[in-house]
């Protein structure tokens, strides 16, 4: 396995790196043994700084540094009617001027717009901005700009017969459903901030998509449904995905990361963001994996073209074979 070597970098970068590591330091982060550099082919990552033994905590996020959606003024969500917790934070970043906020030494961490261009399938029908607006709000559109279809995993076209049986599926047309949920999202900040830039929206509405984290908040009587259970969480942020990784628990009192096996100085320290095949965590993060186990290669749409209002249908519901 190939060690990440640190980037040189220029002065700004060196800068950039020391104030995000003393804003961490402010914030009441604590870390063990590590430390985040560039990782080749992959953006920042965490490496190893010496051997680190299974089970030592690498590093803690306390609860008053995560951003969630108490962190956002009471007068800016009242703005926002009946919008998801991913839809209202994306809205409170693209509002703010970050270079201004606590949030910029932070900030100079995430990917940029560009980034996402380059390697979510949701913005790779137009190599324009200017351009994105219809393209990715098309739910119609189902081809890359090279005119090669997707795997009907990710982006499926389906008669209304089968809209149901995708709907049901979660696997399948994961590209549609995330351009649904970004539609509605974008409907409900068009309306609440006119003046709201459609390119600066999509930026944060896709940093907030791929890095935040699960979190129940503590001293809740009802949970709001579970994909709004969402928070942002410095630090642990910059950990990239692999099958299996380091422990991630979190608690009332914030974020804790422990490490699954020893690790050698100069090893890249991953976390795993759950059991997904390759096919979700292109659409949802933008990367795949060489060897995953996790991956599959559903078969659903190519059956159930042949099956829908059939009775081998109904006797596959009956066996609980469907859906």
């Amino acid at each position: 396995m190939n060690k990440p070597e640190k980037a040189a970098g220029s002065k700004t970068e060196g800068a950039k790196r020391a104030s995000f590591r003393s804003w961490s330091a402010a914030q009441g982060i604590t870390t063990n043994g590590i430390d985040y550099c560039e990782i080749p082919n992959s953006g920042l990552g965490i490496v190893a700084q010496r051997r680190l033994e299974a089970g030592e905590e690498l590093v803690h996020v306390p609860f008053p540094a995560l951003v969630t959606i108490n962190t956002v003024p009471k007068a800016f969500r009242k703005k926002h009617k009946q919008i998801t917790t991913q839809g209202l934070l994306a809205s409170f970043l693209a509002s703010s001027d970050l270079e201004k906020t606590a949030f910029a030494p932070w900030a100079s961490t995430w990917p940029t717009l560009e980034d996402f261009r380059e390697s979510m399938p949701i913005c790779w029908r137009q190599h324009r901005m200017t351009a994105l607006t219809e393209n990715l709000l098309d739910e119609t559109t189902t081809h890359h700009d090279c005119d090669l279809p997707f795997p009907s995993a990710i982006d499926h076209s389906s008669a209304d017969s089968l809209d149901a049986f995708f709907e049901a599926n979660p696997n399948l047309g994961l590209l549609q459903k995330q351009r649904k949920k970004l539609k509605a999202d974008w409907g409900k900040v068009g309306e609440a901030l006119p003046n709201m830039s459609f390119e600066r929206y999509v930026h944060y509405w896709l940093l907030v998509n791929t890095r935040t984290f699960y979190f129940e908040m503590p001293d809740v009587k009802i949970h709001p449904p579970r994909d709004d259970r969402i928070v942002m969480c410095p630090f642990i942020d910059l950990f990239n995905h692999n099958d299996t990784g380091c422990n991630v628990h979190y608690a009332d009192t914030g974020y804790t990361v422990t490490t699954d096996k020893t690790y050698d100085a100069g090893d890249e320290v991953y976390v795993s963001y759950g059991r997904h095949s390759n096919d979700f965590l292109l659409v949802e993060y933008g990367f795949v994996l060489n060897s995953n186990r996790w991956d599959s290669t559903p078969v659903d749409h190519c059956l159930m073209t042949h099956l829908v209002n059939t009775p081998v249908e109904e006797q596959l519901q009956r066996a609980g074979y469907l859906g």
